[in-house]
């Protein structure tokens, strides 16, 4: 798995998405994701349409490449099944990176 960063708020407007977690609604043991689109790109978040719940936040949200590009931060609480994430930067996709070659 590889990270990436996006500089422009254009490149990630709209593009497909997969949410990765542990539900706790499955255990909080089994790993689910769900798919959806970027809606909104702002400074340091963006938001999709992809369904989140407890266990998803901290997940990593990957593009059509399987590139992780954010971090699940939670839901928003006035629209149901909409998630946001943390757009990642240079630093945090090293740190994500570093942590996944740990468990690997």
């Amino acid at each position: 798995m590889e990270a990436v960063y996006y500089t422009e708020y254009n490149d990630l407007k709209d593009i497909p998405i997969m949410n990765y977690g542990y539900p706790s609604s499955h255990g909080g043991i089994y790993p689910y994701n769900s798919f959806g689109n970027i809606s909104e790109v702002h400074d340091r978040y963006f938001r999709n349409t992809a369904y989140v719940e407890k266990g998803y936040s901290g997940g990593p949200v990957l593009n059509s490449d399987n590139r992780v590009i954010g971090v699940i931060h939670g839901q928003f609480q006035y629209f149901e099944q909409n998630a946001c994430g943390v757009r990642i930067n240079e630093t945090l996709a090293e740190t994500i990176m570093q942590a996944f070659e740990e468990f690997e």
